[in-house]
């Protein structure tokens, strides 16, 4: 069964790694970022709740968030450029993704949200909407899948090579893995070749230390269910 990213990390991280990550500062003090706050705190206020809400309610989707009209709608409202407008779009989504990835409620979310320069009233507006839409965004991220390739069959072999004939020469044996990977619900690209597998080459060594991560990545698993 596929695991969604959100299980996923509901399995790897603990209750304290959780409160240790909501403690650190949620908002990278990027340029971008703070000019998408001041861009926020420009919004005309009554506007703004609207603007976070179709955010919100569409961010889990593998779409524009708004359609093309929607953003020219967007300017005359809102008074600002296309960069401009794209800009908050950005950072507002930034926002949110940073608030499920945290498990964040609402008084955490604020809080950061008020350290990274947004004023009382924008506070609030996320303040709300976090409280009435978030938890049917972490929802949604429940059922959705890694945007990266599945994997969907694993062949394995033995390889050893030989000095000619003297076999007191022999190199360590290894074994090649081919992994079989599905990428059609992949949102981003990656390196495959034309059969849409990957080969992997491990030495006892190597291999070894990959069947403990994996045993480590069964036990993950087995508390979720």
């Amino acid at each position: 069964q596929t695991q969604s990213t959100w299980g996923l990390l509901n399995g790897l991280f603990s209750p304290f790694f959780v409160r240790k990550l909501q403690m650190a500062s949620m908002f990278a003090s990027t340029t971008r970022f703070r000019e998408a706050v001041a861009l926020v705190n420009a919004v005309p206020v009554e506007k703004l709740p609207l603007v976070i809400t179709r955010i919100v309610r569409r961010l889990h989707l593998k779409e524009q968030i708004f359609k093309e009209e929607e953003e020219e709608q967007l300017q005359d409202v809102l008074q600002l450029s296309a960069a401009e407008v794209d800009t908050v779009v950005h950072g507002c989504s930034y926002i949110f993704e940073q608030a499920a990835y945290r498990r964040a409620n609402q008084k955490v979310l604020a809080e950061n949200l008020q350290a990274a320069g947004l004023g009382d009233v924008q506070v609030q507006a996320f303040y709300r909407i976090w409280g009435t839409e978030g938890a049917s965004y972490l929802e949604k991220l429940k059922e959705k899948p890694l945007g990266t390739p599945m994997l969907t069959d694993v062949n394995w072999r033995l390889h050893l090579e030989m000095a000619q004939d003297n076999l007191y020469n022999q190199k360590e044996p290894v074994a090649i893995f081919n992994f079989g990977l599905d990428n059609s619900d992949s949102t981003k690209q990656s390196v495959q070749n034309e059969n849409n597998s990957i080969a992997v080459e491990m030495d006892s060594q190597e291999l070894y230390s990959f069947f403990l991560k994996l045993e480590t990545i069964q036990q993950q698993l087995d508390r979720l269910q």
